[in-house]
């Protein structure tokens, strides 16, 4: 007769079963912990994006005007041929900032119309022939308030005002404000002005000048400062943008390290938020 001793089965004891649990759940909290760090860490990486985004946007809408200011426009530092076009009441330069925080910027857009035939400029009317597509009246008109009332041609650098009823229709009628030649072939340049700042709302915003419309570009901008350089040679602009979520705790100091000590220091509201620096420095022609 077998002998039952050799059948029995041995199990896990209670201590056995308890420190199992015990490293089971070691193992569970590091991976949740781990878990939670590459979400937070995703969250804050997605915020400085947004925040990177945001100010680079500021800066890509601004460049084409900046890079355009001055262009075809008088070589002097002295903008009074513009004097007409009453906003600002006086044009010093093709650039001017007012303090720090708001940007102003007379530029040239070209047009698709092109000069047939070289013109000398004096104090009288002149027609100037053009081929090409003319602008529609509404870009280009008789009212010397507006800036759609003004013309300026690249290798001429005198202001030209719109002295013809029926603009979108070939030769042209321009007053010009200087003497000069206006050459065969060059491109026509609508006159355009804008200012530039940042609202209430945290909202980048562009006001074309007179008529004045203003635009609301940029989203979640903090703050924006602009530096001339004393010879007028440069233009330096921070733009302090933050991300999208706004947290219940402050989680940014008054300070950064792009943000110059110069500059007031960061509000309570946008410590809130995540925030970039986004710095950019352009060269001006025509300072």
């Amino acid at each position: 007769m077998a002998s039952g001793k050799g059948s029995r089965k041995s199990g896990f004891t209670l201590t056995e079963i308890l420190i199992s649990m015990i490293i089971l759940g070691l193992i569970m909290g590091a991976v949740l912990g781990l878990f939670f760090a590459i979400v937070m860490h995703f969250e804050q990486s997605n915020d400085i994006t947004t925040a990177q985004q945001r100010g680079e946007m500021v800066l890509t809408a601004l460049g084409p005007k900046i890079l355009a200011a001055g262009v075809g426009m008088p070589a002097t530092a002295s903008f009074d041929q513009f004097s007409t076009l009453s906003s600002p009441s006086s044009w010093d330069s093709a650039v001017m900032v007012s303090g720090d925080t708001e940007l102003t910027v007379i530029y040239a857009v070209p047009a698709e119309a092109v000069v047939s035939g070289e013109t000398s400029l004096t104090s009288s009317d002149v027609s100037i022939s053009l081929t090409g597509t003319m602008p529609i009246a509404a870009e280009l008109k008789k009212q010397p308030a507006v800036a759609a009332g003004w013309v300026v041609f690249p290798a001429t650098g005198v202001a030209l005002m719109v002295n013809d009823d029926t603009p979108q229709v070939s030769p042209l009628v321009l007053t010009p404000q200087g003497t000069g030649i206006v050459y065969d072939h060059d491109r026509l340049h609508l006159v355009r002005a804008a200012r530039c700042s940042v609202d209430g709302a945290n909202w980048f915003v562009m006001t074309d000048l007179k008529p004045e419309v203003t635009r609301h570009v940029v989203e979640g901008i903090a703050d924006i400062r602009f530096d001339k350089s004393t010879d007028g040679k440069s233009l330096t602009i921070w733009v302090l943008a933050r991300g999208s979520t706004r947290h219940d705790n402050e989680i940014t100091g008054s300070t950064l390290p792009d943000w110059p000590d110069e500059f007031e220091p960061i509000g309570p509201e946008n410590r809130h938020y995540r925030l970039k620096v986004v710095q950019r420095t352009w060269g001006l022609r025509n300072r």
